[in-house]
């Protein structure tokens, strides 16, 4: 999952990105984080951190998220 957020930075240092996207990533984490899709897969886990990218005003946040299927035999 990907967040990606567009601020007119001048100097082009992703501050401006970086505040917008603070509020975004806590309402997203709180959102994913132990969401459970359905009765097969265990709640969502956090993954490997893959760190964030900007390019030209964007900011790009990526997150991995891991599930585990749950098969009954």
């Amino acid at each position: 999952m990907i967040l990606a957020v567009y601020d007119a930075d001048p100097v082009n240092t992703g501050e401006g990105a970086r505040r917008l996207a603070g509020p975004l990533i806590a309402s997203l984490l709180r959102a994913v984080s132990g969401w459970k899709p359905d009765d097969t897969v265990k709640p969502l886990v956090r993954g490997r951190p893959v760190p964030p990218h900007y390019a030209n005003g964007y900011g790009y946040y990526p997150f991995v998220f891991k599930a585990e299927f749950v098969f009954n035999s």
